[in-house]
């Protein structure tokens, strides 16, 4: 879960926290040129983002798990990831600029309506036709394992709604809602499309991000970049309406993404560091700069 989804507030303080943070340091983000860039630098500086790091080195990784929480000792533990390759972007790419502006924007003004009623008949409940009871009853929209997955399918190719006339595309795109958001896009990309992909909205991406500073060229850095979460609207009578996108506790990282989950116990840490350390993976590698270095000048010499 990235650090600005941790917290119920979170998701309603994000612009704040991303203006005031530009407003109080802005030669800390003068090279900074798209909303991935300050989102990084934000990280960096431990400000909370909808970015999640991860690392593409397993020693690196292990680092951070021998790391002692305190002030209770704990296990660590290292998950490997395998992510698709169509959930892969580059720091470049439209689809992370879509993402990362989500942060500029108010959370009031992200209400967006991805489906407008659940008269769905597909995937949900294989085939057969909902009755109004089965409204009442249950969540229309789940019942199946991967139902975002299957949500989409069925609009893309099932449904003739007259709501979304001429195109699903199209008519999404044009919501008040979406406006906010484009505002924010085009600001670092003046000729972007108003063609924002519902799915890409509620999805996470692994992005490769440009390795703008030594620390992240020395933790082979990358970033989850979390989406919006979706919401289905429930009536007074019990019935369920539309289907809404929202700054909310936002996606969920998908279980077939993680490979293995290796736990590392508290009491070898100390061991693994000394190891890792042989190899070059220091506090002053992981954290370059001349004031780690000192720390560890005196740890080593015992001053």
């Amino acid at each position: 879960i990235p650090s600005i989804l941790r917290t119920p507030d979170g998701p309603e303080i994000e612009h704040l926290l991303f203006r005031d943070m530009v407003a109080h340091e802005p030669q800390s983000f003068s090279e900074c040129r798209l909303a991935l860039d300050y989102l990084v630098q934000m990280q960096h500086y431990g400000l909370p983002t909808r970015l999640l790091d991860v690392t593409m080195n397993p020693l690196v990784a292990l680092y951070f798990a021998c790391e002692e929480a305190t002030p209770h000792p704990a296990d660590g533990a290292v998950y490997h990831f395998a992510v698709p390759e169509q959930k892969v972007k580059h720091y470049d790419s439209d689809t992370v600029s879509v993402l990362a502006n989500l942060a500029k924007c108010a959370y009031y003004d992200l209400c967006i309506c991805v489906y407008p009623l659940p008269d769905l008949e597909g995937p949900f409940n294989f085939g057969l036709p909902l009755s109004f009871a089965n409204f009442r009853s249950k969540n229309p929209y789940k019942g199946v394992e991967s139902w975002v997955d299957e949500l989409w399918r069925h609009i893309l190719f099932k449904t003739s709604s007259s709501y979304w006339e001429p195109s699903y595309l199209n008519s999404f795109n044009e919501q008040e809602e979406i406006g906010s958001l484009l505002h924010q896009i085009r600001g670092e990309k003046p000729h972007f499309q108003p063609l924002i992909q519902p799915y890409d909205l509620v999805s996470i991406f692994l992005v490769k991000a440009k390795y703008g500073n030594q620390r992240i060229t020395n933790q082979s850095g990358a970033f989850l970049l979390f989406g919006l979460e979706l919401y289905p609207y429930q009536y007074d009578d019990g019935s369920w309406g539309p289907l809404y996108a929202f700054k909310g506790e936002g996606p969920k990282v998908p279980a077939e993404w993680i490979k293995r989950e290796f736990i590392i116990p508290s009491d070898k840490k100390d061991t693994i560091r000394n190891e890792l350390a042989n190899l070059g993976i220091t506090d002053s590698y992981i954290y370059p700069g001349i004031e780690q270095y000192a720390k560890e000048l005196k740890q080593r010499y015992d001053l």
